[in-house]
């Protein structure tokens, strides 16, 4: 149920069909719209409803995997699940259940996947046990990989909310566990910060005596919301601001330090060499879409942050240059408290070029702030291609020009990842044109 476009569908379908399963996917979207994962499961024999979710499909079934994605509160076909009582899990329910390897599961609002891959390069760098696995929310199932896992390996599982929530169905946990920082997200599925700070902690909740937590930042409410959990199983909880600052990083900003310092927590945890590990994430450049670097043209310098799609996010990422930038702003409109990023806007943005509602929303509140001090130049652009030209125009040697959205990409884009590389090929064609 939801074969989504991330990996975790894909991988169920595909582990379970490689198991003798007899397979039926069904998504609300219709096949135009998933016809990049429908492309990766043309190799093997299933049988696709597209376009919405029929209730006789449950007659004959002896399992529904459901994805991550689906608010099961608001369902009529996941309640139509629960009335007749067919067995239900999840993508990493079925894969965590199954898991020989030591399991590192690392969640938080934001910085988890860059904790997740940094883990891992230190772990590359120095891991003498056995192979080193990584995936998750990060975007790859590693159901496909379980046959060939053995006790010596590890594996680091980056865990979402929405992937936790459903975790109290089994029994394993991580042996080690990362939250990151917790602030309000994804609160319209979960109903409040509370709730949605409950999921995240089902990653220890029922854990077993021996399981450390890293806890990242400085969050003292997080931390004693950790500790009542530890508690009721004897952990231990290593508080990861606690560490000296890392040097040397290629990423920018204090967030990327903070997500280091929880990266060299768990590595020297697992007993690996701390010169290694402080080489391995030296040399880590990041993922894609969070502060990727995308090329210097004319002496400016261009970075993709189209994963800050959340004021809290997105002020981390203005925060993290030491000039001020010529920030890309906008996209999806929704309710949310632009205080914060209003005040990183002031401090940090020259200038600020707004896209879709978000961005007209956000132009708006800057115009409005009645703090004192400088306000950027503001244009509003009609497209969001139209806002990357015009700061590509304005830009000049020595400048930033940061793509941090704050918001969601739902307006002009599928998701973030479209986003982020429309921006690159925009900057790359314009320049390309100009120079």
């Amino acid at each position: 149920m939801g074969l989504g476009r991330f990996g975790g569908g894909i991988g169920a379908a595909r582990w379970l069909a490689a198991h003798d399963a007899r397979v039926i996917v069904t998504d609300l979207a219709d096949r135009a719209a998933l016809s990049d994962s429908i492309a990766q499961l043309a190799d093997i024999d299933l049988r696709f409803e597209l376009g919405g979710h029929r209730a006789d499909l449950l007659t004959d079934a002896a399992l529904v995997v459901v994805s991550p994605a689906v608010p099961q509160e608001r369902s009529p076909f996941f309640a139509e699940i629960v009335r007749r009582n067919v067995p239900w899990t999840t993508e990493i329910n079925l894969f965590l259940a199954r898991c020989p390897a030591t399991v590192i599961g690392v969640t938080g609002s934001a910085g988890k996947s860059t904790t997740t891959a940094m883990i891992h390069a230190g772990l590359s760098a120095s891991w003498s046990g056995g192979a080193c696995y990584m995936g998750g929310n990060i975007g790859r199932s590693l159901l496909a990989d379980v046959a060939e896992m053995s006790e010596r390996d590890v594996v680091v599982l980056e865990l979402s909310s929405f992937q936790l929530a459903d975790l109290p169905r089994i029994a394993r946990r991580p042996e080690l566990a990362v939250l990151v920082n917790a602030f309000p997200h994804h609160i319209d599925r979960h109903g409040s910060f509370d709730a949605y700070v409950d999921a995240k902690l089902n990653i220890i909740r029922g854990a077993t005596a021996c399981t450390p937590v890293v806890i990242g930042g400085h969050d003292d409410r997080l931390i004693a919301r950790v500790r009542d959990v530890a508690d009721s199983f004897g952990g231990s909880i290593i508080r990861a601001g606690d560490e000296p600052p890392p040097t040397g990083l290629t990423l920018p900003g204090a967030h990327n330090a903070d997500n280091a310092r929880c990266a060299t927590v768990v590595c020297r945890l697992l007993g690996l060499d701390a010169d290694r590990t402080a080489a391995a994430l030296r040399e880590f450049r990041g993922l894609p879409h969070r502060l990727e670097f995308v090329g210097l043209f004319n002496g400016v310098r261009y970075y993709n942050d189209s994963k800050a799609t959340c004021p809290t996010t997105a002020t981390a990422s203005l925060r993290a240059f030491d000039r001020p930038v010529i920030a890309l702003m906008g996209g999806k409109a929704r309710d949310v408290s632009l205080d914060l990023l209003q005040s990183a806007i002031r401090e940090s943005a020259r200038s600020l070029f707004c896209f879709g509602g978000g961005g007209a929303i956000l132009a708006d509140a800057v115009r409005l702030d009645a703090t004192c001090g400088p306000r950027p130049v503001i244009e509003i652009a009609a497209t969001f291609g139209e806002a990357v030209a015009s700061a590509c125009r304005a830009a000049r040697d020595g400048d930033i020009v940061l793509l941090v959205p704050g918001f969601e990409s739902y307006d002009e884009f599928p998701n973030y990842e479209h986003r982020g590389r429309a921006f690159a090929e925009i900057v790359k064609r314009f320049h390309h044109v100009n120079d």
